[in-house]
């Protein structure tokens, strides 16, 4: 899950304090969420992505893929050497990689696998990072290969989540962390013990994880040892920044809890975000500044959201919607938003005092674009006479699906038994005025979502890899498809209608990333690292699971059937051996040159009175070395057809050697 320049453009700027860098001491244990780490080991081998040259892919092809992908081994060997040798954890290491994810989650991987393709290697197609597919396998192979050959130096509890467990990386890392009852584990959790606990990896989501878990002191570790957020010290910060004022006593959980709410409104990868908030530090202090002054819980210690104080909190925030968005028109973005632009064009003579004209003007041109069917075109609607007016019920039907989704979000953060059917099946998110209409209504006619309805069902089909890769994988890497599956996906295939071989992309107002030295990346059709939306049909995951059964009957190949988790645990660490009085420097002992440390002398030896050449014997023949002739036999007497005999069933008898001679006769004649 991501949300883009959370990091960078809030953490940084208003909570300096907590980044730290250098990995402090007493480290409990690490966990690293390693999709992050195998993609960004990849692109150094193969040199694409942000280490791209040319010159070196030239090079590379002239060895074989083996070779390659043995190299890139050898890399992620290295890289995690340094990682245990720099952390130093005590306890446990956590290695989770990326299973089969949600149908939320499949929907973003599916967007951003059409996107790669578009800017796809040579030597390596990182599409083949997904469940499920022959890398996926080798790496498996290799994890447990570096597990076992390492164990000796390793911590005492080693947990490895393979691509064949279900789930994300880092949601997997907190199950683990958050479980009491972990089989493999002597007393089936990881302690709180002492120490700091730690988590590697790049997604700005883990921020909110690690501030919901559990224990108390915890660290994470971003992109180098050197960048590292002290969650202990942010946790303290953002609960002082959100009471202030505030002369009651308050529940920090909840008060974390609610800071996660408001972070979800910026996006993430299951929901969009509002189109007002372009400017992620100023929505932030905005959203902060009213949750302080409105001084109640956005949600419940069961995950549950209070829809009344939310409904409260989003009305003061919807009231400087139509402001948000008026500045984001204004500004000339590298790659502009043409919703954005066409509804600045055709009102640019309005007033100021006209704003609310100008903005009917922009949620008029807004449903017809985000609710209405595009053609292959992607064709924005500029002028007036295109545009036709978009009922309230699919504006409620948006809307309500958002807050759906704000509600599934904050149950899959805190560890909730979620349903895998939720997908946001729009390519925007509503207007902030229409959500507040929304809950305004059904709060008033008590018709609300029910709390119950984003938990998981009995009935709900498990989503195995060969659903996944269907969903995700664009028709030019086909080739990472079971070859019995292939064919859905490619031309006049069963789901082809879902997986187009061209598609488009929609701007929603970003400029060119920053490449540094001040430079910007080339502006290019189809860029990476910007704010975009790439057009595909809907992903439709019965049909996709329908089509599978078809071909193998629910007999999924044992190499992709789901796997468990992986537990080794030994009493204690191997220690480096102690210097011990006879480590001293070694000195070379000196011998004397005694008696018999004379030349050596070759004995002779006298040829004696057998050492004659050795003469073979010849034997007479015998008489009885004559020819051999076969005997015949004659039939005999007794050869007849065998008889069975009959006889009377003796009987058995038993003896028990702790018994007398007369009590075993007494024994006899009972049995």
């Amino acid at each position: 899950m991501g949300i883009k320049k959370f990091y960078g453009s809030f953490i940084k700027k208003n909570f300096k304090d907590v980044i730290q860098n250098s990995i402090p001491q007493n480290i409990e244990g690490v966990s690293i969420d390693m999709n992050g780490s195998i993609h960004e080991i990849a692109q150094q081998n193969y040199y694409y992505g942000k280490y791209e040259d040319k010159m070196k892919q030239e090079e590379l092809k002239k060895l074989t893929p083996e070779t390659l992908e043995a190299q890139f081994y050898i890399k992620l060997s290295e890289y995690l050497n340094t990682l245990i040798k720099t952390i130093n954890p005590k306890e446990y290491f956590i290695i989770c990689v990326d299973g089969v994810a949600n149908p939320a989650k499949a929907n973003q991987q599916r967007h951003r696998r059409y996107l790669s393709s578009i800017h796809k290697n040579e030597l390596f197609n990182n599409a083949c990072i997904t469940p499920g597919t022959e890398f996926m396998i080798r790496l498996d192979t290799f994890f447990q290969s570096w597990i076992a050959t390492n164990r000796e130096r390793l911590p005492k509890i080693v947990i490895y989540s393979s691509h064949l467990v279900p789930g994300e990386g880092e949601q997997k890392i907190f199950n683990i962390l958050r479980s009491n009852n972990l089989q493999g584990l002597d007393n089936g959790t990881i302690n709180e013990g002492n120490g700091i606990h730690a988590v590697i990896g790049l997604d700005a989501d883990l921020i909110m994880l690690s501030s919901l878990c559990k224990f108390q002191k915890f660290i994470l570790i971003r992109e180098s040892y050197t960048d590292i957020i002290d969650i202990t010290n942010l946790r303290k910060e953002v609960v002082d920044n959100l009471t202030l004022g505030w002369d009651k006593k308050f529940n920090e959980k909840l008060i974390i809890q609610d800071f996660v709410i408001m972070v979800f409104l910026l996006g993430n990868d299951f929901l969009p975000h509002f189109m007002a908030f372009h400017d992620i530090n100023e929505t932030m202090t905005l959203m902060s500044n009213i949750y302080t002054l409105q001084k109640t819980y956005l949600s419940n210690s069961e995950g549950a959201i209070n829809w009344k104080a939310f409904s409260n909190f989003l009305s003061i925030l919807s009231q400087n919607e139509a402001r948000l968005i008026r500045e984001k028109g204004e500004i000339k973005y590298d790659y502009p938003s043409k919703i954005l632009d066409t509804v600045y064009k055709n009102t640019k003579n309005l007033s100021e005092s006209d704003t609310d004209n100008l903005f009917d003007h922009f949620r008029t041109v807004w449903y017809n674009n985000i609710l209405k069917p595009k053609n292959n075109k992607a064709q924005i609607f500029l002028k007036n006479q295109n545009i036709t007016s978009v009922s309230i019920d699919e504006i409620d039907n948006i809307s309500r699906e958002f807050i759906f989704g704000v509600q599934w979000n904050l149950q899959y953060y805190i560890g909730g038994d979620i349903t895998n059917k939720f997908i946001y099946s729009y390519l925007y998110s509503p207007l902030l005025c229409d959500v507040l209409a929304y809950l305004t209504e059904n709060i008033k006619n008590e018709t609300i979502i029910n709390f119950e309805d984003v938990l998981k069902k009995n009935n709900e089909v498990k989503i195995n890899p060969i659903h996944q890769l269907l969903s995700v994988i664009h028709p030019t890497s086909a080739e990472l498809i079971p070859l019995k599956y292939r064919h859905l996906i490619m031309d006049k295939g069963n789901l082809s209608y879902m997986t187009p071989m061209n598609f488009n992309v929609e701007f929603q107002g970003d400029n060119a990333p920053n490449i540094g030295r001040g430079k910007k990346a080339k502006i290019t059709e189809y860029p990476s690292g910007v704010d975009l939306i790439v057009i595909l049909p809907s992903l439709e995951l019965d049909t996709i699971i329908e089509e599978v059964f078809k071909i193998d009957k629910g007999r999924l190949d044992k190499s992709l059937k789901e796997g468990k988790i992986w537990i080794t645990q030994i009493e204690k660490r191997a220690q480096p051996r102690e210097k011990k009085q006879y480590d001293k420097p070694y000195e070379k002992k000196t011998y004397e040159k005694k008696q018999y440390d004379k030349p050596y002398e070759k004995k002779t030896y006298e040829k004696k009175q057998y050492d004659k050449p050795y003469e073979k014997k010849q034997y007479e023949k015998k008489q009885f070395d004559k020819p051999y002739e076969k005997k015949t036999s004659h039939i005999k007497t007794y050869d007849k057809p065998y008889e069975k005999k009959t006889s009377e069933k003796k009987k058995k008898s038993f003896t028990f050697n702790n018994l007398s001679d007369e009590e075993n006769s007494e024994l006899e004649e009972l049995i």
